[in-house]
């Protein structure tokens, strides 16, 4: 599917208001299999818009969000399992609701800056570097290169 960048946002939008209302659904229905499994087609919309995101902008920043998304499906998934699906518990609405409200805080804050913000650079934002391991003495780890130009510790190479 051939998406413009508004219409993956906008998508993303109103996949993460009907997850958000579907959370307070199951919060105070006993049988919360059906609506779980819409919460989980919504959530992984939001999953997908994240990675289209990141093709259109060249900006990986978007990714961290579509694996929360993911992420969120599997805690729900394991909270329910683990909670009796005949009777509402107190605890079981508290977490639900409180999914609710993180779910609309993250569409007022992160979306909307990932959205809006300058990002203050020039092409591609890739992930922010990752330092080299280092011994306990502070001096770096050795490696050595294989013939196709892959770097390993030495310990790999052995």
């Amino acid at each position: 599917m051939n998406l413009t960048e508004n219409e993956i946002l906008l998508r993303m939008k109103e996949n993460l208001r009907k997850a958000s209302e579907l959370c307070d659904v199951m919060a105070i229905s006993p049988e919360r299999w059906s609506t779980f499994a819409q919460f989980k087609k919504s959530m992984d919309v939001v999953e997908d818009c994240c990675r289209q995101m990141n093709y259109w902008r060249q900006d990986t920043r978007w990714l961290p969000m579509g694996r929360h998304a993911a992420l969120m499906v599997q805690n729900t998934r394991k909270y329910l399992i683990n909670n009796p699906l005949t009777s509402v518990s107190n605890t079981a609405y508290h977490m639900l609701i409180n999914l609710a409200e993180m779910i609309r805080a993250i569409t007022a804050g992160v979306v909307k800056d990932l959205e809006t913000k300058a990002t203050g650079r020039a092409g591609m934002i890739l992930p922010d570097y990752i330092a080299l391991p280092t011994r306990t003495q502070g001096r770096p780890v050795q490696v050595c290169s294989t013939p196709g130009g892959v770097i390993l510790p030495d310990r790999v190479a052995a």
